[in-house]
């Protein structure tokens, strides 16, 4: 009978060790109506000039965009300048980049005065960029815990069958007797 006990217990432990919890933030994905550009990666923010949504070459949907601080502030994460146009929701457009390493900045035109100023973002809406994150603030959304790397999948199909395989054992042992 203590085998029998033990054996389940251990079953059951292996199967409660399935379950992987995975936490990544959770952005929508409703494509901005006053964004009349068709396609390429989009963000849709709060930011310091009102609610807009920036757009980018498509290229540039994974392993650019990432965080600074431990708000939402978007940083380019690569050595490339990354342009594009940020459109507020009244039809503003403005020319938007993200230079290598840094945070957003729009070009500003009044009078003679041209620069590039500064966007402050404080809030994500909508997106269909997948955002770097290796803190534990989990404002990515990347939910791959795998990072594409077969041989994680295959280690945890072994473990998954292996763990399957005692379980069945387990209940033909306990219905046999």
């Amino acid at each position: 009978m203590k085998k029998r006990i033990s054996i389940f217990i251990l079953s059951l432990i292996c199967a409660l060790s399935i379950p992987i919890t995975v936490f990544a933030a959770e952005y929508g994905t409703e494509y901005p109506k006053y964004l009349n550009y068709s396609g390429g990666a989009y963000c849709e923010v709060q930011s310091s000039l009102g609610r807009g949504a920036f757009v980018v070459q498509d290229t540039y949907k994974t392993d650019y965009f990432g965080f600074v601080g431990t708000g939402y502030s978007l940083c380019n994460l690569s050595n490339t300048t990354i342009t594009g146009r940020f459109v507020l929701q009244n039809g503003t457009v403005y020319q938007f980049r993200f230079s290598a390493f840094n945070t957003p900045e729009y070009y500003y035109e009044s009078g003679l005065t041209r620069e590039w100023r500064a966007v402050t973002i404080t809030q994500i809406y909508n997106t269909n960029i997948e955002f770097i994150d290796n803190t534990e603030l989990e404002r990515d959304n990347n939910i791959d815990i795998f990072n594409n790397d077969s041989y994680k999948y295959v280690v945890v199909c072994l473990i998954i069958l292996i763990n399957l395989f005692l379980f069945l054992f387990t209940l033909a042992y306990f219905f046999e007797r």
